[in-house]
């Protein structure tokens, strides 16, 4: 279920920005295996995700607060991967 919706941040927490990887093209390259073809790192995928909710958003990285992440398999922790966004 969803958590309950905190007041406080009411008119103070946007979406501006959603970005994604190729999953769909990576997914296929996986299943092919084609040689010398090497999967994308999660660093990597995180940081196109990212570089595509930038240019969704028209905002700079140096304009974001904060970020939502989802690891389907894990991932790094927030911190690290926020340094690793430069942001």
């Amino acid at each position: 279920p969803m958590p309950d919706s905190l007041r406080e941040y009411s008119r103070k927490v946007s979406i501006v920005g959603v970005g994604e990887t190729d999953y769909a093209k990576d997914y296929a390259a996986e299943r092919a295996r084609a040689e010398g073809w090497q999967p994308p790192t999660i660093d990597d995928l995180c940081k196109l995700a990212f570089e595509r909710a930038l240019a969704d958003s028209g905002l700079a990285a140096t304009d974001i607060d904060a970020l939502a992440l989802h690891y389907t398999f894990g991932g790094p922790d927030p911190e690290e991967m926020v340094s690793h966004l430069g942001i």
